[in-house]
């Protein structure tokens, strides 16, 4: 079809592509165009990146919050897409650990409601998965477990999602070394939610939320067919 614009908030400024998680053979590409907003997100990171980053936490976090605000918002559309720059350009250029770190401090302030923390912590999962799909080497800490484990359940939704490989998907979390089996658990769980997404591409009929019965019946199956580190 014709080219269209939308506004969209979480994306670096770039041209990105893109599949229906539903449809995966249906592909195309963002135009992502640099706003204010990410100039500003940008230059901070730069003074940060510039600093001792624990010394300078605490004016790092208070720009951030002038320019993007708190939970709640009344805006939430907007504060949505500021955080969501803002958590983009620090997984980037600072990696996950350092973006979990500083999403960490603003929820236990009091400065995003814990709904947010999740929220924020799958998009870094699913920004960290690019990085890793690209030959980055990341680190798995404690950070990783934080917000109810929001980043395990985006990082490894992307990973089974776009790869397509459940198998390798679990395989992974195995291989992760994680504190607890609790942990390892909520690594399966974001892949179980990647595989749903498969099924749901392969025999249709989602729509709103609703997962169809055959597609959690075959999603069940699959899963019960490996043998893990975690019953």
């Amino acid at each position: 079809g014709k080219p269209f614009i939308v506004q969209l908030g979480g994306l670096r400024s770039g041209n990105w592509t893109y599949h229906d998680h539903i449809n995966p053979s249906l592909r195309g590409s963002i135009v992502v165009k640099e706003t204010n907003q990410v100039v500003l997100i940008k230059s901070w990171l730069i003074d940060y990146w510039n600093h001792n980053f624990v010394k300078h936490d605490q004016k790092f976090i208070d720009l951030a919050l002038k320019i993007c605000g708190e939970s709640p918002s009344s805006e939430r559309d907007a504060f949505e897409s500021c955080w969501g720059n803002f958590f983009s350009e620090l997984t980037q250029d600072f990696g996950p650990n350092e973006a979990l770190r500083i999403l960490d401090i603003l929820t236990k302030n009091g400065k995003l409601a814990s709904s947010d923390c999740h929220n924020f912590a799958d998009e870094i999962g699913i920004d960290s998965y690019w990085k890793y799909s690209a030959g980055d080497r990341i680190e798995f800490t404690q950070n990783f477990t934080i917000c109810s484990y929001g980043f395990f359940h985006g990082f490894m939704l992307e990973h089974v999602s776009h790869s397509q490989d459940f198998e390798g998907s679990i395989r992974l979390c195995d291989s992760l070394n994680l504190n607890s089996k609790y942990t390892k658990k909520q690594c399966y769980v974001g892949a179980g939610s990647g595989l749903s997404y498969y099924y749901l591409s392969i025999l249709g009929g989602g729509s709103d939320g609703y997962v169809p019965t055959n597609v959690i019946t075959e999603s069940v199956k699959r899963c019960k067919s490996l043998k893990s580190g975690v019953d």
